[in-house]
């Protein structure tokens, strides 16, 4: 819940720093699979967001967006993670399973 709580927040200061659509194109960010953080990487971000009319970003936007990103990448994989714990536990309580399976 902590982990979810710190998203929310996290979002709450990507939306009020104006970083929702920092890094628009969600599959590669800013035409690297690895963003270099520097500013020829900055440059290409904003040359992209210019041909499609939308306003210039900073370093810091991209930062606040990419975190953003990043954290709720942690959040799924702990959610996979305490999925694996309990099923695992359950599995030693059959009257369970058989409830929730079948």
């Amino acid at each position: 819940m902590v982990m979810i709580f710190l998203q929310l927040v996290i979002g709450n200061i990507m939306r009020h720093a104006q970083a929702g659509l920092a890094v628009p194109d969600f599959s590669n960010d800013g035409m690297d699979l690895f963003p270099a953080f520097d500013q020829a990487w900055l440059h290409r971000i904003n040359a992209w967001r210019f041909e499609n009319n939308l306003e210039p970003v900073n370093m810091g936007q991209v930062f606040i967006h990419l975190f953003h990103r990043f954290w709720a990448l942690m959040i799924l994989i702990d959610i996979l993670w305490l999925n694996k714990i309990a099923y695992e536990r359950c599995l030693n309580r059959p009257l369970i399973l058989k409830r929730f399976i079948g």
